[in-house]
């Protein structure tokens, strides 16, 4: 009787520290985590040399609107 008692705690101390992850055969993930995040994930910020390129390519397209704006008008107006 003791015996399946402690047999049954064992097994149920096993599941609840390692759950089983029943398609991939993972084992659980090494080192800090929150949830299912490593610690040492990379934040999702661009780099510097790729947030500038994109504020360039941003002022590039408000002048290409503004031109073709400008460029239909002096079309349309002309004769």
């Amino acid at each position: 009787m003791a015996h399946d008692v402690l047999a049954r705690l064992t097994e149920m101390v096993l599941r609840a520290v390692a759950p089983e992850y029943a398609y991939s055969g993972a084992t659980r993930p090494s080192g800090r985590t929150i949830g299912r995040m490593l610690w040492s994930e990379p934040p999702d910020e661009p780099p510097e040399d790729l947030r500038r390129a994109q504020a360039m390519l941003r002022r590039a397209r408000a002048v290409l609107a503004i031109a073709i704006m400008i460029a239909t008008c002096l079309l349309t107006l002309h004769p």
